[in-house]
C-alpha cells in the first residue's frame, strides 16, 4: 500500500516506525537516518521525507542539539528540492535557520545557508543567494577543510555562472574540486567536474567541456547515482549538440529524460524536455518539438523555474523562426529577453536571444533593429568570453551586411566567424558560416577554389548529420559556383537532386535562389547555343537553300517535320500571330499522329509570349513547374516534363514561334536538341513581333510609377494603366493654371487628386483651400467662398474674408459642386470668367488670383442635359476634365491599396501583422466596393482595430458583406449571369496580360476585333 503523510513534519501514515520502548532514542535517530539516507540516495524522496520527519519529531521531543535540527531540516529541504517543491524547501530552511541563530557559527548553520542559496539561485533570486553564500563561507573558512566548505565554493560558482561571471565561476568550482580531491570525496569531485564542464561550454571551449562532462559521467556511473547520471547526460547532450554531433546529443538527452521521468524530478524534466525538443527541431519534426517545448514551459512555471522559462522562450522562438513565422518568433523572443534581463542582466541567455531575434528582424526587413540586436549581442558575447555565441553572431551580422550590399565587410565578418567556431570545435555552426562565406567567395574567380573547399566540407558534415535542408543550401551555393564555371548541365542535374528539399523545407529566399539559378542555367545553354561560333550555323545555310521552295505551306510543314525528327519532341506547334482580325493559325508537324492539341496551345502561347517578354530570346525549361519564369497556375503544365520555346522572324508575320514539348517520362531537352532546333528555326519565315504601341505606353507608365511620380503625385497608390494615364495627363499641365473638373463616385480620390494637382503646380507654395458644397447651405456657402461685408445679414457683425481671397496665389477646391443651386452657379460663373469676387453685401468686386478645381459625384453632362446644372459653367469648368474610375473597374489596385492601408493603420495602432492571406485578398478583389477607395480604407482600419496582432489576416477578419459577395452572383436570367462571368474573365485576362489586348485576345480564344467589341459593349477600359 502506498505510504501517505499528512505534512512534512508529521509521521508517515502506515510507515514502520521503530518501537521507541525497545530502542534508545539516539539509536532510533541513527537508524532512521540510515533509512532516510538510503531512500534519498535512491531517489525515493517521498519515503526519505517520511523518515526525516520522524527524526525531526524525535529531536524536538528529546530537545536534541540545534545542529541535529538544522541537519535534519536541511536534508528534508534537499528532498523537497529533488521533487521540485522549492517553496516548501525554502519554508523548511527559513524555519531551521531562524531557530538556529544561537548556533550561527556552526558548520550545520553554514550548510543550511549554502543550501538555501542553492534553492534561491535555482528560482532566479541571485542577489539573496550570494548573500547567503558569503555568510556561509565566512563561517566555514575559519574551520578545518570540510565537504561543507567545498559545497560553499560550489554554490558561489553556481551563482557566478548564472550571472555570467565565468572567471569567478571557474575559480570557485576549481577550489571546490581541490577540496573534494583532498578529502577523497569522489561523488563531490564528479559534481565539480560537471560544473567546470558547464563553464567551459558557456565560453565556447566545447572540447574541454566534453572532457570534463565525460569524467563526471564516469564517476556517476561508477557510484550508481541515477540522478547524477541523468544530469550529466543532459549536459553532455548540450555540448554534443553545439559541436554538431546531433545523434549523440539526442541519445544522451533521451536517456536523461527517461531517468528524470522515472524518478519524478520535475525540475530536471523541464530541462530535459527542452533539450529533446531541440533534437526534434533539428530533425524538422516541428510538431513533436512544439509539444515538448510546451510541456517544458508548463513544468518550469509549476516549479517557479524562471531560468528554464527563459530557455523556453529562446528555443521556441527559434522554432517559430525556422518555420517562417517571423512575427510570432520576434514577439516570443522579445518576451524571453525581457525575462532574461529581469532575472540576470547581461547573461549568456540575453546574448543567445539577441542573435535569434536579429535573424527574425532580418527576415522581416527590419534591418536597423536587427543591427542593434547584433551589435549588442557581439559586445555582450565578447565581455562574457562566449566564443560560440560571438562566432554565431558574427555570421548573422555578415548576412545582414551582405543583404545591404556591403560584401567586403560581410566577407571579413564571416572569416572571423568561421575561425572562432572552428577553434572551439563547433562543427555545425562553423559549417553554416562556411556556406555563407563560400557564397560570397564564389563571385570572384581567384576565390572560387576556396569556396569549393568550404562547400565540400560543410556539405559532408550536413549529410552526416542528416541536416537535409542545410545540405541542400550548401548544394545551392555549389550550383552557383558551377554556373560561374560554365557547367550548366551539371547545374541542372544538381538542382534536380535538391529541388524537392528546397521547395518543401527551404525559406522563401532559398526557393527564389533555386529558381533564379535554374533560369540562369537554362539561359546559359541558350546563350551558348546561339553563339556565332556555333558549328550549326553552316547547317542553317544548307537547310535554308534546300527548303527554299515556292509553296510557303509546304515549306513550313517540311520545316516542322525536320525539327520534330531531329529533336525527338512529342508535341510540336507553330503559332502565328493573328492577321486581319482572324484567329491566329496553329500548325503541327505532320510527323506527329493527329491528336487534340488545344490543351497544348495554351501552354505554347504562354511560353512563346515569355520569349517576347524576355527580349526575343528562346526559352529552355527543364522543369516548368519549378521555373520562376512560368505561370504555374496553368493546370496543363502538370503533364509537361520539359519544353523549348523558339521565337522566329519573318517579313509578313507580326510575331510567331515554335513550341516543342516532352512529357514527364521522357529525358528533358538538352544542349544537342536546342542547337538543332535553333538552327532549323532560322529556316521558318516570320518576324519577331514588336510589342503593341499600347503595351509600350502602359509599360512606360508603370515604370514611371515604380521609379517615382513627379512631385505631388507620389502619394497616389496605383498600378492601374487607366489611373496611370490620368496621372500622366495631369502631369503635362503642371505648368498651367487651367481649371480642372474631377468627376467620379464617392471615395474614388477626387480630393487626393486635387491636392496632387496643386502640389505639382507652380502654386504649390501658396494656400490650398477646400470647401464641400454638400455640407453648407447656399447662403453660408457664398459667404464662405466670397466673404461678406459688415452688416450684410443679421449676424454679420464684422466683415469676413472669403476663401477665394485667403487662397490668393493658390488653389481653391470646390467639392460636390453638383449639389449647388443655380444662383450659386451663376455667381461662380462670374468668378471663373472675370477672376474677381464680390463679398455678400459689398458693392465693389475684389480681384483674385486663384486656380479653381471642382469635383462632382455625378456626371455633369447628364445634369446639364436635365437642366440641373448651368451649361455655361460646365463648359468653363471642364477645360481639363478627368473621370476617376471606381475601384471595381481597377481591380488590380485592390491588393496594392489594402497592403498600403494595412501599413498605415498598423503603424497608427502599434500592431504588427504579416499581411493578408491570398484568399483574403482574393475576396477583397472580388468585392464591388460601393464606397470605392474610402470604403476599402475603412474596412482595413476596422480589421486592424478588432483583430489581435500577429500572423496573416484570414478571410474571417472581413466584414460579412464582403465574404458573402465572394460567392458567385447567380441572380437574374441565364444571359445576365453569363455576361457577368464573361466580364470578369475579360478583366482577369487583361490583368494577367498587363493590359495588352492582343495577348488578352489570344488567351481568351478571341480575335482582336472580337475583344475590342466586347470591351466597348461592357465599357471596360
Amino acid at each position: 500500500m502506498k505510504k501517505e503523510r499528512n505534512d512534512v513534519t508529521g509521521n508517515p501514515a502506515g510507515s514502520r516506525v521503530p518501537d521507541s520502548k525497545k530502542i534508545h532514542p539516539v539509536e532510533q535517530v541513527n537508524l532512521l537516518e540510515e533509512l532516510a539516507s538510503f531512500c534519498q540516495t535512491s531517489g525515493e524522496f517521498s519515503t526519505a521525507l517520511e523518515y526525516y520527519a520522524q527524526i525531526l519529531d524525535l529531536a524536538q521531543r528529546a530537545a536534541q542539539s540545534p545542529d541535529l535540527l538544522l541537519e535534519t531540516a536541511r536534508k528534508m529541504a534537499n528532498c523537497l528540492e529533488g521533487t521540485g517543491e522549492f517553496e516548501k524547501a525554502l519554508e523548511m530552511l527559513n524555519l531551521a535557520i531562524e531557530k538556529g541563530e544561537d548556533e550561527s557559527t556552526s558548520t550545520e548553520y553554514a550548510s543550511a545557508l549554502v543550501q538555501r542559496s542553492h534553492i534561491l539561485g535555482r528560482i532566479g533570486h541571485y542577489s539573496d543567494a550570494e548573500k547567503d553564500v558569503e555568510r556561509a563561507l565566512g563561517i566555514l573558512q575559519k574551520k578545518p577543510m570540510s565537504r561543507e566548505l567545498s559545497d560553499g565554493f560550489s554554490a558561489l560558482g553556481s551563482i557566478a555562472l548564472r550571472t555570467s561571471r565565468m572567471e569567478l565561476a571557474r575559480e570557485s568550482y576549481e577550489s571546490s574540486l581541490a577540496i573534494s580531491r583532498a578529502l577523497g570525496d569522489r561523488e563531490e569531485m564528479g559534481s565539480r567536474y560537471n560544473n567546470i564542464g558547464i563553464v567551459c561550454k558557456n565560453v565556447g571551449h566545447l572540447e574541454e567541456a566534453a572532457q570534463f562532462h565525460a569524467k563526471a559521467l564516469g564517476i556517476a556511473r561508477d557510484l550508481g547515482r541515477d540522478l547524477q547520471i541523468a544530469i550529466r547526460l543532459n549536459n553532455i547532450g548540450v555540448v554534443e549538440f553545439k559541436r554538431g554531433r546531433w545523434p549523440e546529443a539526442r541519445a544522451a538527452w533521451e536517456e536523461s529524460l527517461e531517468i528524470f521521468q522515472k524518478r519524478g524530478n520535475k525540475w530536471e524534466v523541464a530541462i530535459a524536455c527542452l533539450n529533446v525538443a531541440h533534437a526534434h527541431r533539428a530533425a524538422r519534426d516541428f510538431q513533436k518539438a512544439e509539444e515538448l517545448y510546451t510541456l517544458s514551459l508548463q513544468t518550469s512555471r509549476e516549479n517557479g523555474d524562471r531560468r528554464t522559462e527563459v530557455l523556453y522562450y529562446e528555443h521556441f522562438g527559434e522554432l517559430c523562426l525556422r518555420r517562417g513565422e517571423y512575427g510570432r518568433a520576434e514577439r516570443i523572443l522579445s518576451e524571453g529577453l525581457e525575462l532574461a534581463e529581469a532575472i540576470s542582466p547581461g547573461s549568456e541567455l540575453s546574448c543567445e536571444i539577441l542573435r535569434r531575434r536579429a535573424e527574425c528582424r532580418i527576415e522581416r526587413n527590419e534591418w536597423k533593429d536587427a543591427e542593434a540586436d547584433l551589435d549588442a549581442g557581439i559586445e555582450l558575447a565578447v565581455s562574457l568570453g562566449d566564443r560560440f555565441e560571438e562566432g554565431a553572431l558574427l555570421r548573422v551580422k555578415a548576412d545582414l551586411l551582405r543583404l545591404r550590399g556591403q560584401v567586403h565587410e560581410a566577407r571579413d565578418y564571416l572569416r572571423r566567424s568561421h575561425e572562432r567556431l572552428t577553434e572551439i570545435g563547433a562543427q555545425y555552426e562553423s559549417a553554416l558560416s562556411a556556406v555563407l562565406l563560400a557564397s560570397i567567395l564564389a563571385e570572384e574567380d581567384r576565390e572560387r577554389p576556396e569556396a569549393r573547399r568550404l562547400i565540400a566540407g560543410a556539405a559532408a558534415l550536413f549529410r552526416s548529420l542528416g541536416a537535409t535542408q542545410d545540405f541542400a543550401r550548401a548544394q545551392l551555393v555549389l550550383a552557383r559556383i558551377l554556373l560561374f564555371e560554365g557547367d550548366s548541365s551539371a547545374v541542372s542535374q544538381l538542382l534536380t537532386e535538391i529541388e524537392a528539399t528546397i521547395e518543401e523545407t527551404g525559406s522563401r529566399n532559398d526557393r527564389d535562389t533555386l529558381r533564379d539559378i535554374r533560369v540562369q542555367a537554362d539561359r546559359s545553354l541558350v546563350s551558348s547555343s546561339v553563339n556565332e561560333s556555333n558549328t550549326l550555323a553552316a547547317f542553317n545555310k544548307i537547310v535554308r537553300r534546300i527548303h527554299a521552295i515556292a509553296d510557303p505551306e509546304e515549306r513550313l510543314q517540311a520545316t516542322l517535320d525536320i525539327i520534330h525528327s531531329q529533336t525527338g519532341a512529342e508535341r510540336l506547334l507553330l503559332l502565328l500571330t493573328e492577321q486581319n482580325g482572324e484567329k491566329p493559325p496553329v500548325r503541327e508537324s505532320r510527323a506527329i499522329p493527329p491528336r487534340e492539341w488545344h490543351t497544348t496551345v495554351e501552354v505554347a502561347r504562354m511560353a512563346i509570349g515569355r520569349c517576347f517578354d524576355g527580349g526575343g530570346d528562346p526559352i529552355l525549361s527543364t522543369n516548368p513547374m519549378r521555373d520562376s519564369r512560368i505561370d504555374h497556375s496553368m493546370p496543363q503544365l502538370e503533364r509537361v516534363g520539359s519544353f523549348l520555346a523558339l521565337p522566329i522572324a519573318g517579313e509578313n508575320i507580326a510575331a510567331c514561334g515554335i513550341y516543342l514539348e516532352k512529357s514527364l517520362d521522357s529525358r528533358p531537352f538538352g544542349r544537342e536538341e536546342l542547337d538543332i532546333a535553333l538552327a532549323l528555326a532560322a529556316v521558318t519565315a516570320g518576324v519577331v513581333a514588336d510589342l503593341q504601341a499600347e503595351e509600350i505606353r502602359n509599360e512606360n507608365l508603370r515604370l514611371k510609377h515604380r521609379l517615382g511620380m513627379g512631385e505631388g503625385f507620389e502619394g497616389i497608390v496605383t498600378q492601374s494603366p487607366r489611373m496611370l494615364k490620368i496621372i500622366d495627363t495631369l502631369q503635362k499641365i503642371e505648368g498651367a493654371d487651367s481649371t480642372v473638373l474631377l468627376q467620379g463616385e464617392t471615395g474614388t480620390g477626387k480630393e487626393l487628386f486635387a491636392r496632387a494637382i496643386h502640389q505639382s503646380s507652380l502654386r504649390k507654395d501658396k494656400p490650398f483651400v477646400t470647401v464641400n458644397c454638400a455640407e453648407l447651405s447656399q447662403d453660408v456657402l457664398e459667404s464662405e467662398l466670397f466673404g461678406h461685408s459688415r452688416g450684410a445679414f443679421t449676424d454679420a457683425k464684422n466683415a469676413k474674408q472669403g476663401l477665394f481671397e485667403r487662397a490668393s496665389g493658390g488653389t481653391v477646391f470646390i467639392d460636390e459642386i453638383d449639389k449647388t443651386n443655380r444662383n450659386f452657379q451663376d455667381t461662380l460663373l462670374r468668378v471663373v470668367d472675370q477672376r474677381e469676387v464680390k463679398p455678400v453685401g459689398a458693392t465693389d468686386p475684389i480681384p483674385v488670383d486663384v486656380r479653381i478645381i471642382c469635383a462632382a459625384n455625378k456626371e455633369l453632362r447628364i445634369e446639364v442635359d436635365n437642366d440641373r446644372f448651368l451649361q455655361d459653367l460646365y463648359y468653363r469648368l471642364r477645360v481639363v476634365s478627368i473621370v476617376l474610375p471606381p475601384l471595381r473597374e481597377r481591380k488590380e489596385d485592390v491588393s496594392l491599396l489594402a497592403d498600403h492601408f494595412l501599413r498605415i493603420h498598423s503603424r497608427k495602432m502599434q500592431k504588427n501583422f504579416d499581411g493578408f492571406q491570398p484568399e483574403t485578398l482574393r475576396q477583397m478583389v472580388d468585392y464591388h466596393w460601393p464606397g470605392n477607395v474610402r470604403d476599402l480604407a475603412h474596412e482595413v482600419e476596422r480589421i486592424v482595430a478588432v483583430t489581435p496582432e500577429g500572423g496573416y489576416l484570414t478571410p474571417d477578419a472581413l466584414s460579412p458583406e464582403i465574404t458573402q459577395a465572394a460567392d458567385l452572383d447567380a441572380s437574374g436570367t441565364l444571359g445576365e449571369v453569363v455576361e457577368r462571368i464573361e466580364q470578369q474573365m475579360i478583366r482577369d485576362a487583361l490583368k494577367k496580360c498587363n493590359g495588352n489586348k492582343s495577348r488578352t485576345a489570344r488567351a481568351l480564344g478571341l480575335s482582336r476585333r472580337g475583344l475590342l467589341n466586347k470591351l466597348q459593349r461592357y465599357r471596360i477600359r
